[in-house]
């Protein structure tokens, strides 16, 4: 009996070929699905990887341990500040804080004026600055005093927070109103409460929420939206909710948003893949009442919101992510990127690479 020699027949051989082949073109146009292509430049900046870095505008800011720089989208300098060692800094409609000990500096976003510069009582813990007003927290993290400030430095109001874990505060309605979201843990069951300030005229409602810890809100021109660890809320601005909006998130996590009032875009991410230990495998998308999850042709470690969009990175893809399409556009990346610091008003991302900090802009 003659032995077999284990060789397929050419023909077949040749099927599985174009069937691996197949395969493998498959999964690549599943990788670069839509629009395939690759963004064409990354543009590095004078920022070293490891400094702090928040989005400006159309630009970013840095912080190198001693002094903060602005730069534009073009990763130009346009504005710099000595703001000494050891400071914080936040950038927000109204231009830029930046705070070290007991003295704050409110300054333009545009060149870097100073507004004001002085020192409080007791060492700063945080600071934002809106168009008409800023509020500066001072003292101890669960028993702090917030300061609401006109921008050249004069005192509007205190608000005692004694007992308390502030957990975001800001302005709106044209920095009309002001808000703070703490968290109350002197009693059995930790209560969650968002609190409305008029400057000037102090308090003007509180929402609170025993069934789940708060971690995001914002203010819309009807509403107050509230996302917390199992559901979004929808308040009235007299503080009842609008029950039939409530829309389930639980084991779901808000990871990014944009700071549309009227229709903001939330992106959230599986619970168990938003510390970073785990791959993002599927993104949820949320505007209004519309409900969509985007599932990613590839593993991602971060995910951040421009304009209407969502977009998911990793070291050396982004996937464009729409409201209403189920298949992202996905581009190939000119850098190998280590991190995504964040997305610019005109869409340029800013990301880490090896020990550079790059700007690329996006599709």
């Amino acid at each position: 009996m003659e032995k077999s020699t284990g060789k397929l027949p050419w023909p077949v051989a040749v099927a599985l070929v174009a069937i691996l082949v197949g395969g493998a073109i498959w999964a690549a146009n599943r990788i670069t699905s839509r629009n395939p292509g690759a963004l064409a430049s990354a543009t590095r900046t004078s920022a070293l990887a490891g400094q702090e870095v928040q989005v400006l505008g159309n630009g970013m800011l840095y912080y190198d341990g001693t002094t903060l720089h602005a730069l534009n989208d073009n990763a130009q300098q346009i504005w710099s500040y000595a703001a000494g060692t050891g400071a914080g800094f936040s950038v927000d409609s109204g231009g830029v804080c930046s705070w070290s000990g007991t003295m704050v500096t409110f300054l333009t976003s545009e060149d870097g004026k100073i507004l004001y510069s002085g020192n409080m009582n007791e060492t700063i813990l945080d600071a934002c600055i809106g168009l008409k007003y800023a509020a500066v927290q001072v003292g101890e993290e669960h028993n702090s005093v917030i300061y609401l400030m006109e921008s050249g430095g004069r005192r509007v109001d205190e608000i005692d927070l004694k007992d308390l874990t502030v957990l975001d505060f800001g302005f709106f309605s044209n920095d009309s109103l002001f808000w703070v979201m703490t968290l109350d843990t002197e009693g059995t069951i930790p209560v969650c409460a968002i609190s409305t300030y008029r400057p000037g005229k102090m308090l003007a409602g509180t929402i609170q929420d025993t069934q789940q810890v708060l971690y995001e809100v914002v203010f819309q021109s009807s509403k107050i939206r509230a996302v917390g660890t199992t559901h979004i809320k929808d308040f009235d601005y007299t503080g009842k909710e609008i029950s039939d909006n409530r829309m389930l998130v639980y084991g779901w996590y808000l990871t990014a948003m944009n700071d549309d009032t009227v229709n903001p875009l939330m992106a959230f991410v599986p619970m168990d893949q938003s510390d970073g230990t785990a791959s993002i495998t599927d993104v949820r998308l949320i505007q209004s009442q519309q409900d969509f999850t985007v599932h990613l042709p590839y593993k991602a470690n971060r995910v951040v919101v421009g304009g209407d969009n969502a977009y998911a990175f990793n070291s050396q893809y982004v996937s464009v992510c729409r409201p209403g399409d189920t298949l992202p556009t996905t581009y190939a990346l000119p850098v190998y990127i280590d991190s995504v610091l964040g997305i610019t008003d005109s869409r340029v991302v800013i990301a880490s690479s090896g020990g550079s900090v790059y700007m690329i802009r996006l599709a």
